[in-house]
């Protein structure tokens, strides 16, 4: 009885090292990502900053650097991997493109695989629009709808066609966007919220309050 006692018990201890090592792990990479993400000089040009003025230059480059607080897509990634991490318990590596400096109105395309890979949880992928300076909506599926290459390829959509076909609103608003804002799916007021009535105001304002971004009180 006493050497199964011991067995069980070094079982334990290990389980316990590989968890811990792969925590650490993780903390250590998000580390690591999040110092990247703030001193890397974006290849995307930035938006100006409300009312003009200027935004700094890194030495040597004529790209503006992100205002303090302002999303990128590799932010966006940090932060997305801490949202899937609470929702679902596993730790994800996310990655963004473009990852450099984005507007409202930009689409993007994320991929989040489990880091270590665990083959019963496979890679998904994420479709995502910049709705503010600071803040972004997203939806994480498979392919489809949460494409932006799938939604670029398609031309002719209604809202109604895009509920229909089980589209998360998040997809509806970046094919609104990816396809210059066709006045013919704005719905009521909200000049800046396609298929409002399509999908419900309480399913857009949902999305909208689900938004993701950095703290800038930090």
């Amino acid at each position: 009885m006493s050497g199964r006692i011991a067995a069980f018990v070094a079982i334990v201890v290990a389980i316990v090292a590989v968890v811990v090592y792969v925590v650490r792990a993780d903390i250590d990479r998000r580390n690591a990502d999040h110092g990247a993400s703030l001193s890397t000089v974006s290849t995307y040009p930035s938006p100006p900053p409300p009312g003009g003025g200027s935004t700094s230059m890194a030495p040597g480059s004529t790209t503006p650097l992100p205002a303090p607080g302002a999303l990128t897509g590799s932010s966006l990634a940090i932060e997305l991997e801490q949202r899937i991490r609470t929702e679902t318990g596993w730790t994800h590596k996310v990655t963004c493109d473009p990852a450099g400096a984005v507007a409202v109105g930009s689409v993007l395309s994320c991929t989040a695989a489990t880091e270590p890979p665990i083959r019963e949880v496979p890679p998904s992928t994420i479709i995502a629009v910049v709705v503010a300076p600071d803040r972004a909506v997203a939806a994480r599926g498979r392919g489809g709808p949460f494409s932006a290459d799938v939604l670029l390829g398609e031309p002719d959509q209604t809202c109604a066609a895009m509920l229909d076909a089980g589209y998360p609103y998040v997809s509806a608003l970046a094919w609104w966007w990816l396809h210059d804002r066709p006045p013919a799916l704005v719905e009521g007021e909200a000049l800046d919220r396609p298929c409002v009535e399509t999908y419900g105001p309480a399913v857009v304002d949902a999305a909208f309050a689900a938004a993701v971004g950095p703290d800038l009180s930090a």
